[in-house]
């Protein structure tokens, strides 16, 4: 599976943790030395079913479309190539199912070579070919409007692809330095959907009557049978797959609400269950038969976004500060995470996760100071008349949307409430459907305040996500998930450098001096990682959490 990117992976308060419920006996759970069981494949059992919860099941297919959710990478990875793989620890190496090598050939400008291996074929039998990364480049170098994209990162810089020493073999030559250039062509798709706006759109899209255009893939696993109604998508080995073969006979992923996943895996109806860091569901996972708990690396960053749009209420900075500076992070961290992290730590920087090489501690920039933050409310007209603080006769409301049903989210957004009202802030916590949070409500700024989680990902800074996250809108054709609409001239002169920068040393300062500016501006603030502890079958092998590295769907099976 690719490293999730923060271009495509939002997930909602499932992904943020639960407050601990009184009384509860757990232990908890150290940082696991093998989180995933590894073994040989060859010492496992051929065949088996892993029955894999979605919290919301994927509709497009298409991980490049607009319309893909969190989850389409999580079943991609299983059917579509990728340029390159990453350890836990953020270690890159070339995709060599795919390529024999990728090459960045020295000097100006800058290209690279990618040498396709010649055993490398679509589910269709046509061979993968230099053709099908130049078909993808040009639909999401965003020239063609009719393409509905979710980003055109990296891809507009490109001038152009073409043939190399044969049909194996693309050269990819840049209009100017692109630093994250290892992203690119993951997750790479058949020259059939990318040639077509109408195939690209919608030929990836799962209804009723089953899926628009018949999927072409090329992985360890195929597309067999599904059930849109009840939500259930079953992959089965390809048997034309040249890598190593898989050990399961399929993998059937199911759409289950986060809170009732741990009561599945009780009840044996799926095989593993993500806990985040529920107190409750750890104990009934400690104390299930059959059961134990895998903790690693996380990749996923919570965090809070304002609504900075114009008219709002939040569109003044002051304002956001002020609220910025009434949130204690690591008072936020060791209330939700207490109960099952030894040593619960916030998090003060967006643009790099705890653990990675880069993260520097900013909390500088924007601090917890309530003092500091009723004085500038008051300089700023909003006085204490009551609980609550108003202005010109609007008290000082602020709407903070979370997805309903999901008992973290409500949690988190709870403390919070609590916090703000110290400073005279109301918090209004609106609970709306799940399936319609981020299209009905933070897509299209429908909100002051929203919780959700960023995923992270090997790439040395993250560029691709940076610039749809931060980055102010200007006009040009680029999508955009800067949902608050606030930026400044100085983060989007930022990353336009950081773009450029091929060292890796250098791009990281540059990435550290973006966090800052985030902070001045307040446009959101990071919290913390929750654990990644999962609950997963006993005999379940090559299977748990992996942080930014991959998941090799080939080799997850059952010990004999």
């Amino acid at each position: 599976m690719r490293p999730l990117d923060r271009r495509a992976v939002l997930l909602g308060l499932a992904g943020l943790p639960v407050l601990a419920s009184c009384g509860l006996e757990l232990t908890r759970p150290q940082q696991s030395d093998d989180p995933t069981r590894r073994a040989d494949p060859a010492t496992l059992r051929q065949g088996g079913v892993l029955r894999w919860p979605l919290d919301e099941f994927p509709v497009n297919y298409n991980y490049n479309q607009a319309d893909m959710n969190a989850y389409t990478a999580t079943v991609a990875g299983a059917l579509m190539p990728t340029s390159y793989t990453s350890d836990p620890r953020g270690n890159l190496r070339v995709n060599t199912d795919y390529f024999s090598a990728i090459t960045l050939v020295p000097g100006e400008p800058q290209t690279v070579v990618y040498t396709i291996d010649p055993r490398a074929r679509w589910s269709d039998g046509t061979p993968l070919t230099w053709e099908d990364l130049q078909a993808q480049w040009l639909a999401l170098s965003g020239k063609n409007p009719d393409y509905q994209l979710v980003s055109t990162t990296g891809y507009r810089d490109i001038a152009a692809v073409e043939r190399g020493a044969d049909e194996r073999q693309a050269v990819v030559t840049f209009l100017r330095n692109y630093a994250d250039w290892r992203s690119l062509f993951s997750y790479l798709y058949p020259k059939s959907t990318n040639i077509d706006p109408e195939a690209f759109n919608k030929g990836w899209i799962l209804n009723l009557s089953g899926f628009v255009n018949e999927p072409i893939t090329s992985g360890p696993f195929k597309i067999g049978s599904f059930d849109v109604g009840q939500k259930r998508l079953n992959l089965v080995p390809d048997p034309n797959w040249w890598g190593a073969k898989p050990r399961l006979d399929s993998i059937v992923f199911l759409e289950l609400a986060p809170d009732a996943q741990i009561g599945a895996l009780q009840n044996g109806e799926i095989d593993f269950a993500s806990l985040g860091s529920s107190a409750p569901n750890l104990a009934i996972a400690e104390n299930t038969r059959g059961v134990d708990i895998r903790t690693g690396p996380n990749q996923f960053l919570g965090n809070l976004t304002f609504n900075g749009k114009p008219g709002g209420i939040c569109a003044d900075v002051r304002l956001r500060r002020a609220v910025a500076m009434g949130i204690d992070r690591d008072r936020l961290a060791s209330t939700l995470l207490g109960a099952t992290v030894a040593k619960p730590e916030a998090s003060y920087n967006l643009v790099f996760i705890k653990g990675v090489e880069g993260y520097e501690d900013h909390r500088a920039a924007l601090p917890y100071d309530p003092e500091a933050a009723k004085a500038e409310l008051d300089r700023i007209g909003w006085t204490q008349q009551g609980p609550f603080r108003a202005k010109d006769g609007r008290p000082l409301s602020l709407r903070l949307i979370i997805p309903a049903q999901t008992p973290s989210s409500t949690n988190n957004a709870k403390v919070l409430q609590q916090m703000l009202a110290e400073i005279g802030v109301s918090l209004k916590i609106v609970p709306v459907s799940s399936t319609g949070f981020f299209r009905d409500y933070i897509n299209v700024g429908d909100f002051d305040l929203t919780l959700f989680s960023w995923g992270h990902t090997a790439y040395p800074t993250d560029i691709g996500s940076i610039y749809g996250l931060y980055r102010k809108a200007d006009g040009t054709i680029d999508p955009q998930q800067n949902y608050g609409q606030i930026g400044s001239p100085e983060i989007n002169d930022l990353i336009a450098q950081m773009q450029q920068e091929l060292d890796e040393e250098k791009m990281r300062s540059i990435g550290n001096q973006i966090d800052v500016e985030i902070a001045k501006i307040a446009h959101s603030l990071s919290l913390f990682q929750a654990p990644a502890n999962t609950a997963a079958r006993t005999e379940l092998r090559n299977f748990g959490p992996v942080g930014v590295g991959n998941v090799d769907y080939a080799a997850i099976g059952y010990a004999r």
